[in-house]
C-alpha cells in the first residue's frame, strides 16, 4: 500500500488517520463498499471513481489532496503531475471511456475516444461510471480538479 511516516504532533493529526483508513479501505475486496474512492472537483462538478489496485493508485493515494490543471483534448482532460511510482507490466493498452489514468507525469480523465484509444499505453487508476463520465464531459475547456480521497465508509 505505500509508506506511511510521522513525527510528533503529525503522529495524531486527523489528515494522517484518514489517509491511514482510505489506505486500509483499499486492501478489502473491490466490491467492498469500503473500497476507497478518488473524489475530483471542478466548479460545482464532483464526480468519485473506485480506485484500483494498482501500484500507481496506491501511489496516487499517498499524495493526495492535489490540484492540477488540465485542458480538454476532444478525448481526456490532460493534466501535468509529478511522476509517480507504478509498475509498466499494469499498463493496458487503449482505455474504456471515464478511465481515469496516472503515469508519465500526467493525470487524466479519459472521457471520449474509446474507440481509437487502441495505439496507447495507459495506466489506469480508476473508473467513472458513464453518468460521472457525461458530467466531466460538460466541463470547459480548460478546468482545475481538485483531487481528494473520499472517507471509505461513506
Amino acid at each position: 500500500m505505500g509508506i506511511f511516516t510521522a513525527a510528533g504532533e503529525e503522529n495524531k493529526s486527523p489528515e494522517l488517520l484518514e489517509r491511514l483508513r482510505a489506505a486500509g479501505a483499499a486492501l478489502t475486496d473491490p466490491d467492498d463498499r469500503n473500497v476507497a474512492r478518488l473524489v475530483i472537483r471542478s466548479g460545482d462538478v464532483v464526480v468519485r471513481a473506485p480506485l484500483n489496485q494498482t501500484q500507481a493508485a496506491r501511489d496516487l493515494m499517498n499524495r493526495l489532496p492535489l490540484t492540477v490543471v488540465g485542458r480538454d483534448s476532444g478525448v481526456d482532460y490532460c493534466c501535468e503531475l509529478k511522476e509517480g511510482s507504478f509498475d509498466e507490466s499494469e499498463k493496458q493498452q487503449g482505455w474504456t471511456n471515464g478511465d481515469v489514468s496516472v503515469a508519465g507525469g500526467w493525470f487524466a480523465i479519459l472521457h471520449s475516444g474509446q474507440e481509437e484509444s487502441d495505439k496507447y499505453r495507459v495506466m489506469p487508476v480508476a473508473h467513472l461510471d458513464e453518468a460521472e463520465n457525461a458530467l466531466i464531459r460538460t466541463l470547459p475547456p480548460e478546468a482545475t480538479f481538485e483531487l481528494s480521497l473520499e472517507e471509505p465508509w461513506k
